[in-house]
């Protein structure tokens, strides 16, 4: 009984003294660091996230050829016109959706653009040929690697134009046509995002709209739109509707 009783006053002498020997310790670290001057450690910055809605605005410049031949009925020579140059200003907005896996990056983007290309060509003496491209839009993919605020990509689809073809003789119209056109578009281009909202774009795209026909000048009229554009935008991520998980690269 006694021995235990001698453990049991042996361990509190322990516990006294190890408590006396932290207590100047902890004094100084109040002393060096009052609750008002204490470090605070820096937060974390957020992960920059690609994935999610997006929407925005575009503005470039179009450049472009049209091409056309003519065939009288009942005539066995057809009469290939020479082609002309077209340009003009666009601009418009895109809206799309993107996932993003590691630092790869894949959505869907379309846009809708209103536009002032135009060109012309005079023929045979006296006829004008011109095409003007009102509306234009598109629906494509993209594809792409991100370095954090850096996305390279890839993109490509379907789409459509709206043209004017206009033909007079000495001046005086004789047939304006309007037509929608179906095609393709193939492009590149780098986007930065400056926050995890807003980003910046610049891209080049390649448009052909086909070929189509029209009856004009007593003539049939067989076109081919083909043209390339320049473009720099902005888009600003709307994270309210259904932002995708984003899966991250780990370093």
């Amino acid at each position: 009984m006694r021995r235990a009783t001698g453990e049991a006053a042996l361990t509190k002498i322990l516990l006294l003294t190890t408590s006396l020997c932290f207590l100047p310790g902890m004094a100084l670290a109040a002393d060096l660091y009052p609750p008002e001057q204490m470090p605070v450690l820096p937060a974390s910055p957020p992960i920059l996230s690609w994935a999610g809605f997006y929407a925005g605005g575009q503005l470039g410049y179009q450049w472009g050829r049209s091409t056309f031949s003519t065939h009288v009925p009942g005539e066995a020579l057809t009469l290939q016109q020479p082609s002309y140059s077209d340009a003009g200003v666009l601009g418009g907005a895109h809206v799309g959706y993107l996932w993003q896996v590691h630092q790869f990056v894949f959505g869907l983007e379309g846009d809708i653009d209103g536009s002032n290309y135009n060109g012309s060509a005079q023929s045979l003496g006296t006829i004008r040929e011109s095409t003007h491209e009102n509306v234009m839009g598109s629906l494509r993919a993209r594809a792409g690697y991100t370095w954090n605020r850096i996305l390279a990509y890839g993109t490509g689809g379907v789409a459509f134009s709206t043209f004017r073809n206009t033909g007079s003789v000495a001046g005086v119209t004789q047939n304006a046509d309007d037509t929608m056109r179906v095609g393709w578009t193939l492009g590149a281009g780098l986007e930065y995002a400056v926050n995890n909202d807003w980003s910046v774009r610049a891209e080049y795209r390649y448009t052909d709209t086909g070929h189509y026909s029209e009856f004009a000048l007593g003539a049939d009229v067989n076109h081919h739109q083909t043209d390339s554009r320049v473009q720099a935008g902005f888009s600003y991520k709307l994270d309210g509707f259904l932002a995708p998980p984003t899966v991250y690269a780990r370093y």
